[in-house]
């Protein structure tokens, strides 16, 4: 999976994860109970925010990370952070030496690297409705004045016709 992370955009590697989801129902789904408190409260989310949106095991071995989560984390937690991963991806993993880092930051004992935080969404304000609905407003009269030009065209094409039959008569 790792080359089509590398050469799809995120809509396209969403939807391959979502396929793999569906195709591969039993694949193992990461437990993240076995990690530290020190860690255990951060790690899934910077995974969320890397782009493992599924939470899946391949997605997590790829990149054995802990986005500085760990920074506060002892020695005899590090080691149990190590033992997780090595436990989860199937083979022997020390984050803490680990080169394959994508912001060329080397880890040090205590997993540091780049924390991206992401803030939660913020609630709408009450100015944003005020645009929201004038915008609709101007859509709704924009709509309603085609409709009325059209049937008072309509009205003046047919209108000429009919008082000259009358006329006549």
């Amino acid at each position: 999976m790792r080359c089509g992370w590398l050469l799809c955009d995120w809509g396209d590697w969403y939807n391959f994860e979502d396929w793999f989801t569906e195709a591969c129902p039993d694949a193992l789904k990461v437990d993240y109970s076995g990690l530290p408190s020190c860690i255990k409260s951060c790690l899934p989310d910077q995974y969320m925010i890397y782009g493992c949106i599924t939470q899946g095991r391949s997605c997590l071995c790829q990149k054995q990370n802990t986005f500085g989560c760990a920074l506060k984390c002892d020695e005899a937690s590090n080691k149990t952070i190590n033992g997780w991963f090595t436990d989860l991806c199937g083979a022997p993993v020390d984050v803490t030496t680990s080169e394959d880092w994508d912001d060329d930051v080397p880890p040090t004992a205590t997993h540091t690297g780049t924390v991206q935080r992401v803030r939660p969404k913020a609630p709408i304000h009450w100015y944003e409705y005020v645009a929201i609905v004038i915008g609709s407003l101007t859509v709704l009269a924009l709509i309603v004045w085609c409709v009325l030009n059209i049937r008072l065209s309509n009205k003046i094409r047919v209108l000429p016709s009919s008082r000259l039959k009358s006329k006549s008569t």
